[in-house]
């Protein structure tokens, strides 16, 4: 499919930037830096990374050549609409699994994009399958040194894997994976389980093949499947319940021994789902070692509940008594459990509301897939009171909800404010609204 040529739409010039100095205005567009077109935000930072770089750029008084004079390695100043700018690269595969497939209906077209761009992994940290990478992009990879790269694995048994990502022939994943790690290229990976599926003896089988180009594959995430409540038509499918948790947990840990003494490293980790579903506990920091699939879910209620108590230790004295409430998705509730104990030390009530998910499904705990009306249900009965919710109910980069719900709409009908999505701007929030701030 051919890809439109829109070039990089300016949205923000810094003040006093080397492209505010030169005249650049938000609304116009960079289509060509030293005379070579820009396809994403990768050309614009390779071709602009040296000095006194020549633009091409267009506006409503038509094409104009800019001189931009600036330092090496200094930045021009600009922020552009999108990461890449001939169009998002969309998936051909039809998964089994898809989460966009399971979306409600009337959920906004903007949902339903399947990505499948190799650039927004490198750029952004997208999971992509590579399942239909061209020569060009293996190339590219390697040539501008596009690492590290995020990859949906799944399953390494080509016939299994292409069979679940609903392609007619088998997927293989490994040949490639070889030539990228043998050139230098790193990736993180993971393996959506699907129960049935590729568990068991096939997951067993994905986890050697992909420990087999360490350090070229760093790790590996292992999450359950994410099935909503829409799914007619769809492939049947199974979720994990507390035995079968507790089973793939077992499994990961028994691999992870080997892998410490082999490897240094445990390489394969299970999605913090895992051990919600299953009631374990949840490991400590050095487990997660450096945290190298955080973004994935992975170790994320760690991560969080320690600089929470870090926080703490900086904002306790900061903090009247009173009372403050927290919205989240079920999932989280035992967290904050754990958290509410140790503000009430302090006299600090803090009221959990974990919303259930009607908007997906009940099955669906993430705060992120909160919906506004599902949060709005849950809020129709309570008293007005001091109330936050994580900014990972918004989408990526904006100030909407999942139903089309906008953070202004939501705040005006239920006094809830979006609040950063970390430890110190929670406290720092509830210091604020307590009145010592």
């Amino acid at each position: 499919m051919p890809r439109q040529q829109n070039g990089a739409l300016i949205t923000a010039v810094v003040g006093g930037s080397p492209a505010d100095r030169a005249g650049l205005h938000v609304g116009e567009c960079v289509t060509a830096v030293n005379g070579l077109p820009l396809t994403d935000l990768i050309d614009y930072l390779s071709l602009t990374v040296e000095s006194d770089p020549r633009l091409r750029v267009t506006g409503e008084h038509g094409s104009r050549e800019v001189a931009v004079i600036k330092g090496e390695e200094t930045s021009l100043g600009l922020s552009f609409a999108r990461a890449v700018f001939d169009g998002i690269r969309s998936c051909g595969n039809n998964c089994l699994f898809c989460f966009v497939d399971q979306l409600p209906m009337g959920a906004r077209s903007s949902l339903r994009l399947k990505d499948e761009d190799y650039r927004l992994s490198f750029l952004q940290g997208n999971y992509v399958t590579l399942s239909h990478l061209l020569q060009a992009d293996r190339l590219r990879i390697v040539k501008q040194r596009l690492s590290p790269l995020y990859v949906s694995v799944h399953a390494t048994d080509p016939a299994l894997r292409g069979r679940m990502l609903g392609l007619s022939e088998p997927a293989p994943i490994l040949p490639l994976l070889r030539e990228l790690t043998a050139a230098g290229i790193v990736f993180q990976t993971q393996a959506v389980i699907c129960p049935g599926w590729n568990g068991g003896p096939a997951l067993e089988r994905t986890i050697s093949d992909l420990a087999a180009l360490w350090p070229g594959v760093r790790s590996l995430a292992v999450v359950p499947v994410g099935l909503t409540a829409h799914r007619d038509g769809l492939a049947p499918l199974k979720p994990f319940d507390a035995n079968t948790a507790a089973e793939l947990l077992k499994h990961v840990k028994n691999r992870q021994r080997g892998f410490l003494d082999a490897l240094g490293t445990r390489f394969v980790f299970a999605a913090d789902e895992f051990y919600i579903l299953s009631g374990a506990a949840v490991p400590g920091a050095g487990y997660y070692e450096d945290y190298p699939q955080l973004e994935n879910g992975i170790g994320l209620i760690r991560s969080f509940e320690d600089d929470f108590h870090r926080a703490w230790r900086r904002w306790r004295r900061k903090i009247r008594p009173g009372g403050i409430r927290v919205v989240t998705g079920t999932a989280a509730a035992g967290m904050w459990s754990r958290l509410s104990l140790l503000l009430q030390k302090d006299d600090v009530n803090l009221e959990i509301l974990p919303v259930a998910n009607r908007y997906f499904g009940s099955t669906i705990t993430v705060a992120g897939l909160l919906a506004g009306q599902d949060i709005i249900s849950a809020l129709a009965d309570r008293p007005r009171h001091p109330t936050f919710i994580p900014r990972v109910v918004l989408q990526r980069g904006g100030d909407i909800l999942l139903d089309g719900m906008t953070e202004d709409q939501l705040a005006r009908e239920t006094g809830v404010e979006v609040i950063d999505t970390d430890a110190e701007a929670f406290l720092a929030g509830a210091a604020r609204v307590l009145g010592d701030v």
